[in-house]
């Protein structure tokens, strides 16, 4: 999506992302995700790319590996939320088997 102009596709992400959170039944201050900030969309390339929140923003795009990296590296932990492309709500790694298991 190249025109960032139609800014009612990115508040209706933004209020769709925002009420997912809100639906989730543990308490994750890191995705508190202000009302400003509109979820990445991500052109189609090699792979699916990730979103992760941190420190209450999103964070992006990462790739599989790159996450399963960042992981090794205890620069994430597998509480860190993830979101890509087609999900309703924001997921936490460790319940991604698509991203934890290698190829």
């Amino acid at each position: 999506m190249n025109n960032l102009a139609d800014s009612d596709i990115w508040e209706k992400m933004t209020e769709k992302a925002q009420k997912s959170i809100k639906s989730m039944q543990v308490s994750v201050p890191q995705v508190d995700i202000p009302s400003h900030v509109a979820l990445p969309v991500f052109q189609r390339q090699e792979g699916v790319q990730y979103a992760i929140a941190l420190d209450g923003e999103p964070k992006g795009p990462y790739t599989s590996e790159q996450l399963r990296d960042m992981l090794k590296n205890e620069d994430i932990s597998p509480e860190t939320y993830v979101w890509t492309n087609g999900w309703p709500a924001w997921k936490m790694l460790k319940d991604c088997p698509q991203i934890m298991v290698v190829g």
